[in-house]
């Protein structure tokens, strides 16, 4: 069985109009799907520990925001390919007791299996 551990995806309308192409090609699940398919990999971990990073200027609460909209379109993703997926929480640790019950949510509620955090937070 061949894993991959490290896949990215984001839902559409966080992408930003001038977003570079890395950003785009991570709203492109249709073709994230397709590519999965021609591919020999048989499962992938979802994750997305960078919108929260490039977004922590707007604030806790919209970090917040984020993140629980980016795990339910995990979590949905996962639902609807529970052979292919599994997804890891975005979460941003810092962010206090809201963060850790989002965290919290996630595991108990989603299914999510842990959260992948950049390193790169402050």
């Amino acid at each position: 069985m061949i894993v991959d551990v490290h896949s990215h995806l984001i839902p559409r309308e966080f992408v930003p109009p001038n977003a570079v192409a890395a950003m785009t090609l991570m709203a492109d699940v249709e073709g994230f799907l397709r590519a999965h398919e021609a591919s020999p990999i048989d499962f992938s971990v979802l994750s997305q520990p960078l919108l929260l990073e490039a977004r922590l200027h707007e604030g806790p609460e919209r970090v917040l925001d984020l993140a629980r909209r980016c795990n339910d379109f995990l979590a949905d993703l996962v639902a609807r390919y529970p052979d292919r997926f599994v997804a890891l929480a975005a979460v941003w640790p810092q962010g206090g007791a809201p963060q850790v019950r989002e965290f919290e949510r996630c595991v108990r509620e989603l299914g999510m299996r842990g959260a992948m955090v950049c390193p790169r937070y402050g």
